[in-house]
């Protein structure tokens, strides 16, 4: 992730007619955001990879509607078995919210040297 967010807030705004800067809050958001949403549709996935065959067959055979399907039969029971793992991603989430120190500190210094240079103080 900390390659990620210096990817966003040092090369996005570089490039020719695409490059647009973010402020250090917005590119910790996008970047924490982006990178953890692929680890929570992985865990999505399993969960619904998990249902048996059979229950997508059964719902079938009661001529239920794809929205029916999925909100009364696979829903129901994918959701449980991937709480948990939604919990450790919290968690891992939160231990890495200081990566972004990484950014904002940069970004004190330099205002930091701004200043020094232009009042010489």
């Amino acid at each position: 992730p900390l390659v990620q967010l210096f990817f966003l807030f040092y090369a996005l705004p570089e490039i020719p007619y695409i490059g647009f800067s973010l402020s250090p809050f917005a590119t910790g958001a996008l970047g924490l955001g982006i990178h953890y949403s692929t680890y929570v549709s992985e865990i999505y996935r399993s969960g619904i990879e998990s249902i048996p065959k059979s229950q997508w067959e059964a719902a079938t055979a009661l001529n239920f509607s794809r929205a029916h399907t999925w909100m009364k039969v696979i829903l129901p029971q994918a959701i449980p078995p991937v709480i948990p793992m939604l919990g450790n991603y919290l968690i891992v989430l939160f231990k890495e919210t200081p990566l972004l120190s990484a950014i904002l500190v940069v970004e004190m210094l330099q205002t930091a040297k701004i200043i020094g240079s232009e009042t010489w103080r």
